[in-house]
């Protein structure tokens, strides 16, 4: 289990010395990537992927490690700022949006059928990392976001 002193700059609930560096958080990123190319079989450069990642992008370089492509992501992050920012240095995903989770997953749904085509799944993985404590409004962001969405795999991290 993860424990650590958190804090929050400008909106980012994170340990003091941020994510991207920290090795348990580096560790469990492999793990879920993995895990989800594991149960995809090998399809995972042709499989749609949403995630939540952290301002330095480095969920999305993991994902990349492990066979995902740019072109199938779907990246949201509450904050449009850091959203532009991954923007520019993932500049081939196929949607990056600046909202919050719920709001976007209508315009997921709406985008993914008309740039990729009607498929069985609208995503395939989704890793929701959103560092948030068990409560009424996580579970309705998660359900929002299912209800819309309906992922093959979700991977949700939350806080205790």
């Amino acid at each position: 289990m993860m424990s650590r002193t958190m804090a929050t700059r400008a909106g980012v609930i994170q340990p003091e010395e941020g994510y991207d560096d920290w090795g348990p958080k580096r560790h469990y990123r492999r793990m879920i990537w993995r895990t989800f190319s594991d149960l995809l079989k090998g399809q995972t450069a042709s499989s749609r992927s949403l995630l939540l990642p952290s301002l330095g992008g480095a969920e999305i370089d993991v994902a990349l490690c492990n066979g995902f492509r740019q072109t199938n992501m779907i990246v949201v992050d509450k904050n449009p700022a850091v959203a532009a920012h991954l923007r520019r240095k993932f500049p081939h995903l196929f949607r990056c949006y600046g909202d919050w989770l719920w709001k976007v997953s209508p315009r997921v749904v709406k985008d993914v059928t008309v740039g990729w085509g009607e498929r069985d799944s609208i995503v395939d993985v989704a890793n929701l990392d959103l560092c948030n404590v068990i409560a009424a409004p996580l579970m309705r962001e998660v359900h929002t976001f299912v209800s819309f969405v309906e992922p093959r795999f979700v991977a949700v991290t939350i806080l205790r």
